[in-house]
């Protein structure tokens, strides 16, 4: 899961950018779909100081989730979670903490990784 942002400057560091890989309105979009509010999500990932809070983040949200919640029907759930949950530890420690723009790519890897847990535990 690759997150590019497009964002430099003064405009990564005030806020969404305009266009781009995500607009404000295109993650807003998402958020809602998910039954999740968009200004609790950046309040609680601008107080992330780990790895850890950022897994619990993603695993708040798909609880939250009323139109993917049945997610946990699927017979490898909790693998894909947890596979889930490492990959954005991995990804907090070695990008995310320490980007300038840490507020967007955040949330634009925690749409990423909810889009693809959501895929992955889909009956067929």
């Amino acid at each position: 899961m690759t997150v590019l942002s497009h964002a430099s400057g003064k405009e990564a560091t005030i806020g969404f950018p305009i266009n781009g890989r995500y607009s404000y309105i295109t993650l807003l979009l998402d958020f809602i779909e998910w039954g999740v509010d968009l200004p609790w999500v950046r309040a609680r990932i601008a107080r992330l100081k780990t790895g850890e809070d950022f897994a619990e983040l993603f695993g708040d949200i798909i609880v939250q989730s009323k139109s993917k919640s049945c997610w946990y029907q699927h017979p490898s759930a909790r693998d894909v979670l947890l596979r889930h949950c490492e990959t954005l530890i991995a990804a907090w420690d070695t990008t995310l903490a320490s980007s300038p723009d840490r507020n967007q790519l955040t949330l634009e890897y925690m749409v990423d990784a909810l889009k693809r847990f959501a895929a992955e535990t889909k009956h067929a």
